[in-house]
């Protein structure tokens, strides 16, 4: 399944291998609103959004490619428009919940 709905066998992933005991050990970091801070969200676990994604520049040489200076946005319209939205809500006080049960981690 591709995210968010991974969602369960991600978790199951990490406790299998004894990587972690509850989801709120978790940080997923990518640059999509709409699949990883959504599936870490579904998880129960951290998320840390990179609004500019992958902008890496790469042209080609003759003999390859060749990593370049060049800023170039690989991400379509869609993660585009997250960042609109993200805005928006920021604007409106919308905050990000934290993960369940982190209230909770210390008892």
């Amino acid at each position: 399944m591709k995210k968010p709905f991974s969602h369960n066998a991600v978790l199951a992933y990490f406790r299998d291998r004894g990587v972690v005991e509850r989801p709120d050990e978790i940080a997923v970091v990518g640059d999509r609103l709409g699949t990883d801070v959504l599936m870490a969200s579904m998880m129960g676990a951290w998320s840390v959004w990179v609004r500019n994604g992958v902008t890496a520049g790469v042209a080609e040489d003759g003999d390859g490619d060749v990593e370049t200076d060049q800023v170039v946005d690989h991400r379509g319209w869609l993660a585009k428009g997250e960042a609109a939205l993200e805005r928006y809500l920021r604007r409106r006080g919308v905050r990000p919940a934290m993960p369940s049960g982190w209230e909770d981690a210390d008892k």
